[in-house]
């Protein structure tokens, strides 16, 4: 569900702002925050079930899952609004910082 709600989201960004995309853009975040919440929950429930069995001290299973964590949350490469991919990390802040700059004075 979340990755069908982060394309609607993604497909709603792209496409011009007036009041029906921007009320769609809205509920798809709140949506998004939403079942985002849910996956977290799910996944720390099933991750307090392995705790459990296997404890919580610094061992390699902790170290394993917090890599898996870190890994997983990074963004490695962004595809900027020029439609140019960034890889550098300096690059993917600015692409970011542009997009939603471009997307606070779309709304204004």
């Amino acid at each position: 569900m979340v990755r069908r709600l982060e394309k609607r989201l993604n497909n709603c960004l792209r496409r011009r702002w007036n009041q029906q995309t921007y009320e769609e853009s809205h509920k798809t975040q709140q949506d998004l925050k939403e079942w985002r919440e849910r996956e977290e929950l799910m996944w720390q429930q099933r991750g307090r079930v392995e705790w459990l069995k296997c404890g919580d001290r610094n061992t390699k299973f902790f170290h394993a899952r917090a890599h898996q964590r870190r890994k997983r949350n990074t963004i490695t490469k962004l595809q900027s609004g020029n439609g140019k991919w960034v890889t550098e990390e300096t690059e993917i802040g600015k692409a970011l910082c542009d997009h939603f700059q471009n997307i606070m004075r779309s709304t204004l």
